[in-house]
């Protein structure tokens, strides 16, 4: 074992011994989009927002079902002066009787016997706004999801082109150094080593662009995952386009039950307007004790059941007609939120078909590409050919491998969108 030999093994036991963990992890352990997806989910303080927002819109069908159900309260009064001018204290029952004088207490209970469907048609619309609630956070944890995606394939493709720039700056850097050999001997013009120089600069500025986009993207795309930065490392893009199973059954669209539970509220809220043109029957009950009576016999306690009857009422009528006109809106809502889909997906497949079939084309000009760059860089080599043919077969090659980047990147992500968009699952 030579020098060289013993100086390379003892570096390499010193960087297994007391490198850092994460560098290996970095370079081994890379973030999946699954994980991505969980992590956007699980870390989105809008998504728990929407959820204490479902938790309250659930408690809102207890409020509405409240009015089933008596109120008791305990009422109590002083008045002096002229009897039965106390009316704005909202007591009722035996405390709020004319024949009374000075104090009073005692328990009135109040139930609605029968409301003609306000009740029902108010607990309906709050079951209709609770799950209203629940498809808006099934939207936001959508859209929330769709970012982290849009983001983790652009972190993807940052990757994936600094490892095509890598290779490329390799290759750049390979010719300017027999270029310029051939200039040290005299075999070729000075000219020739500016332009091969220039090439492989026209590299490294690509690679170095790339190299800080990626570190950008990291950092938003850790943001939307609320973790560190350091903790994530993106992967290349996958050699495999079709890593999803696009689904392309809009029915099953949060948007669009979001849009058809608005049209329900739309429509519940309605009916529990136009519940105000029929009667309401209310019983009441009140027991206490009166300091004086007067004019009547006293009693301690007062029941009755009253019955009131709309006759008209402009306010009832002007409720009624723009709850109707807001239910016929929000089912042209739901109508113009399907045909907003159907058009998403008409967009996500003709850059999903058109992505495909230029992949395919591109594959065909990436082996021309690689067989004219390695033809002319023999011949370059053998002083067969000059430098222009090199650095045109060198810029065709680059720009076919980016273009296959692009493409498969936006093909990739087109497909993971449509799925979420249309309610699936990656």
């Amino acid at each position: 074992m030579n020098k060289n030999q013993i100086t390379y093994f003892v570096f390499l036991i010193f960087i297994l011994l007391f490198a850092p963990g994460e560098i290996f992890a970095q370079q081994n352990n890379y973030l999946t989009i699954q994980q991505a997806l969980l992590l956007a989910e699980k870390n989105s303080p809008q998504i728990s927002a929407n959820e204490y927002e479902n938790l309250a819109a659930n408690q809102a069908i207890n409020v509405a079902k409240a009015n089933y159900y008596p109120t008791l309260n305990f009422e109590g009064i002083e008045s002096t002066g002229f009897p039965g001018s106390s009316d704005g204290t909202d007591v009722q029952g035996l405390m709020a009787s004319p024949y009374r004088q000075g104090w009073g207490y005692g328990l009135v209970a109040q139930q609605t016997i029968w409301d003609f469907g306000r009740t029902a048609y108010n607990v309906e619309a709050a079951q209709y706004q609770a799950q209203l609630t629940a498809e808006s956070t099934k939207v936001t944890r959508d859209e929330i999801k769709q970012l982290a995606l849009q983001t983790f394939y652009e972190c993807s493709f940052d990757k994936t082109q600094i490892n095509t720039w890598t290779i490329l700056s390799d290759k750049s850097t390979l010719i300017t150094n027999q270029v310029n050999h051939f200039v040290n001997t005299g075999q070729r013009s000075i000219v020739d080593g500016d332009l091969a120089q220039a090439q492989t600069d026209e590299s490294n500025t690509e690679l170095a662009y790339y190299m800080t986009r990626l570190s950008d993207a990291t950092y938003r795309l850790s943001v939307i995952l609320g973790i560190p930065a350091k903790s994530i490392s993106c992967p290349a893009l996958p050699e495999n386009e079709n890593i999803f199973n696009v689904s392309s059954n809009i029915l099953a669209s949060p948007l669009l039950a979001q849009a058809q539970a608005n049209a329900n509220v739309a429509h519940a809220k309605a009916l529990a307007t136009k519940a105000n043109y029929y009667p309401q029957i209310v019983a009441i009950a009140s027991a206490g004790d009166l300091e004086n009576v007067r004019l009547v016999q006293e009693k301690n306690y007062a029941a009755g059941i009253g019955v009131a009857v709309p006759i008209f009422n402009f306010e009832t009528i002007s409720d009624v007609n723009r709850a109707e006109l807001a239910a016929v809106a929000q089912d042209e809502q739901t109508a113009a939120q399907e045909q907003d889909l159907t058009e998403i997906n008409a967009n996500y497949d003709e850059i999903i078909n058109s992505s495909v079939t230029k992949l395919n084309y591109l594959a065909i000009e990436l082996n021309l590409a690689i067989k004219a760059f390695s033809v002319a860089k023999t011949r370059y080599f053998s002083f067969e050919g000059d430098l222009v043919d090199l650095r045109d077969a060198f810029t065709n090659l680059a720009r076919t491998q980016n273009e296959i980047n692009q493409t498969r990147a936006a093909l990739i992500e087109a497909r993971g969108a449509k799925i979420l968009i249309n309610g699936g699952t990656i």
